[in-house]
C-alpha cells in the first residue's frame, strides 16, 4: 500500500468516527466558570448563586449564618481585582472532568481549582 493510500485511509477512518468530548466538555466547565465569576464581578448575585449547587449554597448557609446573596453582598465574594484577574486566566486554564465533577485552575491566589458538578446538564459551581 502507498504511503499516500495509507494516509488517506487513516484520515477517512477519522472522519467516521465521533468527535471526542474532551474538547468540548472542557469548553463547557470554562463557560461556566465564566458565567460565575463574570456575576461575580457584576456583583449580580442571584446569578451568581443561581450557578452554585444547592450544597455549595447550604455550605455558605451553614458557614456564614444568611442566605447565598446575603453573604455575596456582606463581603462574601472576592475582591473586583481578584476576579479581574481569576477571569483572565479561565480561558487557558486547567479543566478535568471525571464523569459529573469537574475542577477548573487553581485560578488567582488560591491553590485549589474551582469545583464543578454537572446537574441536569448544566455545569454548577461546587465549591
Amino acid at each position: 500500500m502507498h504511503r499516500t493510500t495509507l494516509l488517506a485511509c487513516l484520515a477517512l477512518a477519522a472522519c467516521n468516527e465521533s468527535p471526542p468530548r474532551e474538547p468540548a466538555e472542557a469548553d463547557a466547565v470554562r463557560q461556566a466558570g465564566r458565567a460565575y465569576v463574570d456575576a461575580l464581578r457584576a456583583q449580580e448575585w442571584g446569578s451568581a448563586c443561581r450557578l452554585m449547587t444547592d450544597a455549595a449554597r447550604s455550605e455558605l448557609r451553614d458557614e456564614r449564618g444568611g442566605s447565598c446573596e446575603r453573604v455575596l453582598t456582606e463581603g462574601g465574594a472576592l475582591a473586583p481585582g481578584e476576579l479581574d484577574r481569576i477571569r483572565r486566566q479561565l480561558d487557558g486554564s486547567t479543566v478535568q472532568v471525571r464523569g459529573e465533577r469537574a475542577t477548573l485552575g487553581p485560578l488567582g491566589d488560591g491553590e485549589r481549582p474551582l469545583a464543578l458538578e454537572r446537574r441536569g446538564g448544566r455545569w454548577l459551581v461546587a465549591g
